[in-house]
């Protein structure tokens, strides 16, 4: 099921294009629930192409890096957007493409621990962020602000962890 599990991430690929505009529109007061309905859309499609890709042969290579150029799309323009507008500190978006870049050399060098458990996190509270901003857009308020902030500093804090662990691995995941 490798080729159901691609066009879930080009699926994502798209929601992740539609994505900072539906954010804009909708704090504009319009549309408001576009945001939520990519986030939605995003995270289902994540979590199926995975399911698919392990069925029948298994995953592929460029599989696995669609996966992961979907994923990274999708947060970091999501969390762009949210920064634009200020609702998140433009830290957000820097930290994750700098640990989707630590991320990325440690895959092409080879080690075997290109995923961490601090990257997974990272990825998870990524995830996360994009859904506040789309709830805020659903649910205009002042709570939101507190909340995405504090949010936000929280996902530059575990993304720069997960760059940290991966700077201080050695070739093949050893310490170094």
């Amino acid at each position: 099921m490798p080729a159901a599990a691609d066009a879930l991430g080009v699926v994502r690929l798209g929601a992740a294009a539609m994505f900072p505009g539906a954010l804009a529109r909708a704090l504009g007061g319009e549309g408001r629930w576009m945001p939520a309905v990519l986030f939605a859309v995003a995270a289902v499609s994540d979590f199926c192409d995975g399911v698919l890709a392990r069925r029948g042969p298994g995953p592929t290579r460029h599989g696995a890096v669609l996966d992961n150029l979907a994923d990274v799309a999708f947060v970091l323009a999501g969390t762009v957007a949210g920064a634009t507008r200020g609702l998140v500190p433009w830290a957000v978006p820097v930290a994750i493409a700098v640990a989707f870049a630590a991320y990325a050399a440690a895959s092409v060098r080879g080690r075997q621990a290109a995923r961490s458990a601090p990257g997974h996190a990272a990825g998870v509270l990524n995830y996360a962020l994009v859904g506040l901003l789309a709830g805020a857009a659903v649910l205009p308020g002042r709570a939101w602000a507190p909340l995405l902030g504090a949010g936000g500093w929280i996902v530059v804090g575990v993304n720069l962890a997960a760059v940290l662990s991966r700077l201080r691995l050695g070739p093949q995941g050893a310490p170094s």
